[in-house]
C-alpha cells in the first residue's frame, strides 16, 4: 500500500443533514488480487481522515506500510499479504486480521486492541471504511469496506476513511472502475483475495 499525501476535501454524496465536508490527509493504495494475479482495476485508492481520527489512521497507515514489531518479537505485522476474509454481498467486505487470516486475529501499534477514538463520522453510503471489533473500544488491524448504508453501525464501528477519494476528485472514471472492482470482489468466493502494500 502506498501513501500519499493530499489536501483534498470530500462531500458526502447523499443528502445527509448530518454529513461534514472531510479533509482527506492521506490516501492509501490497496493492490488486490485474485488467486494471486493483479487486477485490471485492482488498485483501490482509500481517503484517510486524520483531522478527525487521528489516531486510527496512524494505525491503519502503519499497518499499511512498513509495520511494526513488538517488542522482542521479529515478526513484522502489516498488512502486506493479509487475505480479504469476508464478504457480505450487498452489505460489506472485511479484511486486516494480519494474525489468524480469518477474522478472528486483533493486533495494534497500541498493543492488542485500541479504544474507540470517536463516532463523529457515520456510515452514510457505499465506500466508507469503519474499523471493525468485537464491542466496544475493541479495535485492531481489522477493517470493512461498505457496499450500502449502514447507518446501524454508527456509534458502534469507527469510520476513518473512504474508498476512491483520489480518484473522485482527480480521474473521475476511477471511481466507476474502483467501485466495479469492489463489486467484482463481492460476487467471489472470500478465500481467493490478498492485497499487498506496495
Amino acid at each position: 500500500m502506498k501513501l500519499l499525501y493530499t489536501f483534498a476535501y470530500i462531500n458526502i454524496l447523499k443528502a445527509e443533514e448530518d454529513a461534514p465536508q472531510i479533509r482527506v490527509t492521506k490516501i492509501a493504495h490497496l493492490d488486490i488480487t485474485v488467486n494471486g494475479e493483479p487486477q485490471e482495476q485492482g488498485t483501490v485508492d482509500i481517503g484517510l481522515f486524520g483531522d478527525q481520527v487521528p489516531k486510527t489512521v496512524k494505525n491503519f497507515e502503519t499497518l499499511c506500510g512498513d509495520g511494526f514489531k513488538r517488542e522482542g518479537d521479529e515478526q513484522v505485522y502489516s498488512y502486506n499479504g493479509t487475505r480479504i476474509h469476508r464478504i457480505n454481498k450487498s452489505f460489506m467486505l472485511q479484511a486486516g486480521d494480519i494474525i489468524n487470516q480469518d477474522g478472528t486475529g486483533s493486533i495494534s501499534i497500541y498493543g492488542d486492541t485500541f479504544d474507540d477514538e470517536n463516532f463523529d463520522l457515520k456510515h452514510y453510503d457505499e465506500q466508507w471504511v469503519s474499523m471493525a471489533n468485537n464491542g466496544p473500544n475493541t479495535n485492531g488491524c481489522q477493517f470493512f469496506v461498505l457496499y450500502d448504508e449502514a447507518r446501524f453501525l454508527d456509534d458502534e464501528h469507527v469510520v476513518f476513511a473512504k474508498e476512491t477519494v483520489q480518484s473522485f476528485f482527480w480521474k473521475a472514471e476511477r471511481v466507476v472502475k474502483a467501485f466495479h472492482m469492489t463489486l467484482a470482489i463481492e460476487k467471489l468466493k472470500t478465500r481467493s483475495f490478498s492485497y499487498n502494500s506496495t
